[in-house]
């Protein structure tokens, strides 16, 4: 009879047997969590008011706390001519913020970013630390 067959019959029968077969300490790895530091650079549309920029800044800003994040830094850039249009729009509104995530919030963070209307595009890179 192999182990697996031995603890199917051994633990009660609210554990499912295969959870025996795993360490505790590969689970205990997981919950340890890696947290980098991130430059997003992002533009919004020109055509904003000061008060939406803000409050698109600031919502941002929670969808970092969101994922588990910090950000330690928020530049503004002002308004500056894009390379190529996008959306037919040649000036867009650049925000630069210096964030603190866990490796795995970054995915989250720019699915948001993705599907949020007034940011025409968006770059996350890690810093080397």
């Amino acid at each position: 009879m192999g182990l697996i067959a031995s603890l199917r019959f051994s633990l009660p029968a609210s554990i499912p047997y295969w959870a025996a077969c795993f360490d505790r300490r590969q689970t205990q790895e997981k919950e340890d969590v890696i947290v980098r530091d991130y430059e997003l650079i992002f533009v919004i549309q020109p055509d904003l008011e000061d008060e939406d920029r803000t409050v698109l800044v600031e919502n941002i800003h929670d969808m970092v706390s969101a994922v588990g994040g910090q950000v330690t830094k928020v530049d503004h850039w002002g308004q500056r001519k894009l390379a190529y249009p996008i959306r037919k729009l040649k000036h867009g509104f650049y925000v630069l913020m210096n964030l603190s995530l866990p490796a795995d919030g970054t995915r989250e963070l720019e699915r948001r970013l993705q599907i949020t209307e007034h940011i025409l595009r968006y770059l996350t890179v890690r810093l080397e630390s």
